[in-house]
Order: structure tokens, then C-alpha cells, then sequence
């Protein structure tokens, strides 16, 4: 799973993409398979960043091990849950801060944010969210950061 803007943002088509299973390095370590086929959401709509959700089919299998697991995805009916007041933790190889770029050496983080209400959220993207997000405050500096997006 990743998200749909990865693979095609409005403007730039992607043509492959490297997926990294087991490593916490972004450029060195674990499994690293390459894959070309891409199934996007059918209503993702770049301009609104709606429905930015992609599946990336692997050309190989995976064996599974104590760094390599399937995610849990919720169940149909757990689409229909508030998560409004939990607490949500978003990972990814992107950006730690303001003014730092990527490093060869660079790392997952990770980041436990605070769920809030889409009504919240509308107040400052009013055109980008639906009912099917989940937002995220980013009090206290803590949020996700370019390069991020697409990630585990």
C-alpha cells in the first residue's frame, strides 16, 4: 500500500518504484524488490488529493520474517469507526525537521499524533478532506514531513 501521489501527482508519472521490506535504512539493507504495476485508486483525484491510495503488486513473493509482516488493514466495518481522540502513529523515510534534507544514512521515524475531528481539519484545507480521512493534529511540531508519504 502506498499513496496514489507517489506513483502519479497530477503532473509526474513514476515508472518503477524500489519497495524496501526490512530495513529501517532507506538506502541500504533488508529486501529491496522493484515493481512496475501500480493499481491507483480509480477516483483518485490528484488537484483535491482525494482518494490518494495505491496498491503496488510485488513481481516475486515475500517470505515473511521478524522484520518482514503484512499490515493490518481495518475491516469494512471498521471504515465506519470515529478515531477522533486516539492516538495514531505515522512512520516514514521522509524529512525530521525544517532545513534538514535526506542523508545517505537516513532512517524510519516515527511520530505518535493525536487524532481530531474532519470538521477540525476542514477549518484549514476545506476543500481536501472527506468523510474517509483521518486527520492528524500536528500540535506541538509533531506531524509527518515531505517524504513521508507512500512510506510504512
Amino acid at each position: 500500500v502506498t499513496a496514489a501521489h507517489c506513483w502519479f501527482d497530477g503532473t509526474n508519472q513514476v515508472w518503477r518504484f524500489e519497495v524496501v521490506l526490512g530495513s529501517v535504512l532507506l538506502f541500504s539493507g533488508g529486501t529491496r524488490i522493484y515493481s512496475e504495476d501500480v493499481v491507483m485508486h480509480a477516483n483518485w483525484w490528484p488537484s483535491l488529493i482525494r482518494n490518494d491510495i495505491a496498491v503496488i503488486r510485488l513481481p516475486e513473493s515475500v517470505s515473511l520474517s521478524d522484520t518482514i509482516s503484512p499490515i493490518a488493514l481495518p475491516s469494512f466495518l471498521d471504515t465506519f469507526d470515529n478515531f477522533t481522540g486516539q492516538t495514531a502513529v505515522a512512520s516514514g523515510y521522509g524529512l525530521t525537521g525544517d532545513n534538514v534534507g535526506l542523508s545517505r544514512d537516513q532512517f524510519l521515524s516515527g511520530v505518535s499524533v493525536p487524532v481530531i475531528t474532519n470538521e477540525v481539519c476542514r477549518n484549514s484545507y476545506p476543500l481536501n478532506v472527506v468523510d474517509s480521512n483521518i486527520c492528524i493534529s500536528g500540535a506541538g511540531g509533531k506531524s509527518t514531513c515531505r517524504g513521508d508519504s507512500g512510506g510504512p
